[in-house]
C-alpha cells in the first residue's frame, strides 16, 4: 500500500499526542500530508518493525517519532529503515526529559537519527 502522505508520525503512547500537536498543525498550515499512528518499541515491537521497515516502500520521506522516559523508539525505528527519522524526546515525570533525551541523541554510529528539544515539536517539521 503506498501513501500520499510525506511523514511519518509516530508516538510511543496516546498520551505524546499533545506534545505533537504544535508540530501536527505546522504540517497542516504548510499542506504537507502525514499520517499519525502509535508505535511503542516497548509494548508493541513487532508492530514499530513492521511499520519502520515499510515506511519507505509506502511513500513515506521522513518519520517523526516522540517519545518519552526509556525513549527507544526513534532509535529502533532508525535502525528498521533507510528514511530520515527525527526523534522528540517527551518530558516524562521522572529527570523532567533529560532521560528521553539522551536516550535518543546516544545513538550509535550508523544508525542517526535528528534530534529536537524536549516537547519541541515545532522544531522538527
Amino acid at each position: 500500500m503506498t501513501s500520499t502522505n510525506l511523514v511519518a508520525v509516530t508516538m510511543g503512547s496516546d498520551s505524546d499526542l499533545p506534545i505533537l500537536k504544535p508540530g501536527l498543525e505546522v504540517l497542516e498550515r504548510l499542506q504537507i500530508p502525514f499520517h499519525v499512528t502509535i508505535t511503542s518499541a516497548h509494548r508493541t515491537p513487532q508492530r514499530m518493525i513492521e511499520f519502520a521497515s515499510s515506511a519507505a516502500s509506502n511513500g513515506y520521506k521522513v518519520i517523526i517519532a516522540a517519545a518519552g522516559g526509556a525513549a527507544h523508539l526513534p532509535g529502533m525505528i532508525a535502525a528498521c529503515t533507510s528514511l530520515p527519522v527525527i526523534g522528540i524526546p517527551v518530558r516524562g515525570i521522572t529527570l523532567d526529559g533529560l532521560d528521553s533525551l539522551l536516550s535518543i541523541v546516544q545513538m550509535p554510529r550508523g544508525v542517526p537519527v535528528a534530534t529536537v528539544a524536549i516537547n519541541n515539536s515545532v522544531s522538527s517539521d
